[in-house]
């Protein structure tokens, strides 16, 4: 997988979660239990950062989904999936939807020159920004469905403390069922600084 370019392969959830093990690595750390808020209402996740200056953020993701921290120095990172995705036990399946929201000082994108894609506006907080959209082959033949934010200059726009620092947002949907993608769209936009 290119360091700016998740791209799509039948197994990417499950190599994304088996090679994040919870074993200590000098390149990973969780994020500082303390910080974290405490009884939050269901369905309300905090997404705390550890390896950039970004502020924490929370989300609201529909019911049996799941967050994992998977930040490296340099970048924040997280993973959402729900718990039955059936790539976690087979890594030939494909992934009916997950979520990445990457913070980092590289530039991320799943798109390559030649993908055709739509685009629709968004918004996160006070951001006005794009998803794109487009749909790759699997080898089962079912299409999967991606949609992307690549935001470049998020962070310098919405936190005037961040405004000369050079931190990228990229958030990654995709899966073969339409349904989850779109609630996991729907779940992006609630990305908040406040629990």
């Amino acid at each position: 997988m290119a360091a700016n370019r998740p791209g799509v392969v039948a197994g990417l959830l499950l190599l994304a979660i088996a090679g994040c093990s919870d074993k200590p690595s000098e390149n990973r750390a969780t994020p500082d239990t303390a910080r974290l808020v405490k009884n939050l209402p269901s369905g309300r996740f905090q997404l705390p950062t550890k390896h950039t200056p970004a502020p924490d953020f929370w989300i609201e993701l529909p019911p049996g989904y799941q967050v994992k921290f998977v930040g490296r120095l340099p970048s924040d990172e997280f993973y959402i999936f729900r718990s039955d995705d059936p790539t976690l036990a087979d890594s030939t399946a494909t992934s009916p939807g997950f979520l990445r929201i990457y913070m980092g000082t590289v530039a991320q994108t799943g798109l390559d020159s030649r993908t055709t894609f739509t685009e629709t506006g968004a918004q996160l907080m006070s951001y006005h920004t794009r998803w794109r959209e487009w749909k790759e082959p699997t080898s089962g033949g079912k299409p999967f469905y991606v949609a992307e934010i690549a935001a470049q200059d998020f962070f310098q726009t919405t936190f005037p403390n961040l405004k000369k620092t050079p931190l990228f947002l990229h958030i990654y949907i995709g899966g073969t069922d339409t349904t989850q993608v779109a609630a996991l769209m729907a779940a992006a936009t609630t990305l908040a600084t406040t629990p």
